[in-house]
């Protein structure tokens, strides 16, 4: 899911959005460069070009 909430409707439409996409365990971005970077990702990995994933929490750790 791709939510960009704009105004107070926006916030209020998003919070049950999210909650229902985290529920139904469905990927939900906030700005569309995070959706493009996402795309990118999945490209990438359908293409093979990707062979080492890791979460943000682990790439932090690496750094320390």
């Amino acid at each position: 899911i791709i939510n960009t909430p704009a105004g107070q409707r926006g916030a209020t439409d998003g919070s049950f959005i999210r909650k229902s996409a985290i529920r139904e365990k469905i990927p939900y971005i906030t700005t569309m460069a995070a959706a493009k970077a996402a795309a990118k990702g999945i490209l990438s990995i359908k293409r093979g070009q990707i062979s080492d994933i890791h979460s943000l929490q682990e790439l932090h750790a690496m750094i320390k």
